[in-house]
């Protein structure tokens, strides 16, 4: 299924890094002051107490999409071995315990490429309230060196004393990218009473909508199959949305009020192209708040619901709920 929340997608092309790079120092300059290099834009007296190392390390970090629940470090040399952690804006800020938002398993010494790096998870002495980035954001890779050789990265338990990074001309060694949420979505197979369902996680990068699709949406009924679609949601990651069925959705009738049977059922995340904050895509015929795509297909997870409570007997007044 398209929309894989374990798939990041990176970019590749000079022309692409160098559009990135740009972009990567233009917002540097704003948290940091006008005209500062990536690198000046964190103040060397935010390690002053950490165990740093001047010894060699490189770091590549080039733009991705993904679900915002993990990245991938293109390249990490760490002469002495040791980790690569993620920090999110917050590090421009002085705070380069509180930035901390990810790391990787340990590393050897040497070169180490396609890292892939947990966020909001597994980081010894961090408390996350969240799974993953909520919306686009800046982060920051940096290779850590492991002081102590136990295994374990203790830059955060410690308060930035141990397992600090690694310094060129006393500057920690960094790369920046910037982490686009691509649009998903996760339905999983669910016991309902047929009048609604809960997506689990839903990614809107624009904002829009999640539709509730049947399974005639797969003989090509692409309009005709919405059974039900969620309000209006913001940019950004969100989870448990409800969508109730056989109703709300404008420009459609239903004969029905629930859910019948025991069947699939697909989420689908829906722009809306328009701007106005109501779902559309019925009522244009397919025209307004069109799919989420990747790679041309539409974004999509399919759950089989099951119904525990019995639908009625589908007296429903025939009305959609839309204009």
């Amino acid at each position: 299924m398209n929309g894989d929340p374990q798939n990041t997608q990176r970019s590749e092309t000079d022309d692409e890094r160098g559009q990135s790079r740009r972009r990567f120092l233009s917002t540097t300059a704003l948290i940091g002051g006008m005209g500062v290099s990536l690198t000046d834009a964190v103040d060397a007296e935010t390690f002053a107490e950490a165990e740093a190392v001047h010894d060699r390390a490189e770091v590549r970090f080039t733009n991705q999409t993904g679900a915002g629940d993990r990245v991938v470090v293109d390249t990490v040399l760490v002469s002495l071995g040791g980790f690569v952690a993620i920090h999110d804006a917050r590090l421009f800020q002085g705070q380069a315990v509180e930035s901390v938002i990810g790391v990787s398993d340990v590393l050897e010494p040497g070169e180490h490429n396609d890292v892939m790096v947990p966020l909001f998870r597994d980081v010894p002495g961090a408390q996350f309230d969240q799974s993953a980035l909520s919306q686009s954001q800046l982060l920051v890779a940096m290779p850590h060196f492991d002081a102590d050789e136990s295994g374990s990265y203790d830059f955060v338990t410690s308060g930035g004393v141990k397992d600090g990074p690694y310094l060129t001309n006393n500057q920690p060694v960094i790369d920046a990218a910037f982490a686009a949420l691509g649009a998903g979505a996760e339905f999983q197979n669910q016991a309902s009473d047929g009048s609604s369902v809960t997506v689990q996680q839903a990614t809107l990068p624009q904002g829009g909508f999640v539709a509730i699709h049947d399974a005639t949406l797969l003989e090509g009924q692409v309009v005709e199959s919405v059974v039900g679609v969620s309000e209006a949601l913001d940019a950004g990651r969100h989870g448990d949305v409800d969508v109730d069925l056989y109703t709300g959705v404008p420009g459609a009738q239903f004969d029905q009020d629930s859910l019948q049977d025991d069947q699939p059922l697909i989420a689908m995340p829906h722009m809306d192209t328009n701007g106005n904050g109501t779902y559309d895509f019925v009522k244009s015929g397919g025209q307004e708040d069109g799919t989420y795509t990747e790679e041309g297909q539409a974004v999509i997870d399919v759950g089989f619901v099951t119904v525990d409570g019995g639908g009625d007997d589908g007296g429903g007044d025939g009305d959609g709920g839309g204009a």
